[in-house]
């Protein structure tokens, strides 16, 4: 077999591996972006009513 084979094949070989390592590990991801999403909003809950909270006392001591 020439060399130029062999270094053809090993490079198709390493872009079929590197193309299902990619697609699986982006099929695993979106479960802990969900995950972020959640977090994120539960903060920006808890952001507003703190505000709530910090505009109520500023309120009561004026």
């Amino acid at each position: 077999m020439p060399t130029w084979l062999f270094f053809i094949g090993i490079t198709a070989l390493t872009m079929v591996i590197c193309i299902v390592v990619t697609i699986l590990w982006l099929g695993k991801n979106p479960s802990d972006e969900d995950d972020l999403d959640r977090r994120l909003a539960e903060l920006a809950a808890q952001n507003v009513k703190k505000r709530k909270e910090r505009d109520a006392a500023s309120a009561a001591t004026k």
